[in-house]
């Protein structure tokens, strides 16, 4: 349970940096 946990918490945070990157990337042209 402990392990599982973390997984879905470690996914909820690169979920989290994954769209503040793609906001951020945003403001950039390619």
């Amino acid at each position: 349970m402990v392990l599982n946990f973390e997984i879905n918490n470690n996914f909820s945070t690169l979920k989290v940096f994954r769209e503040t990157f793609s906001k951020d990337v945003k403001h950039f042209p390619s």
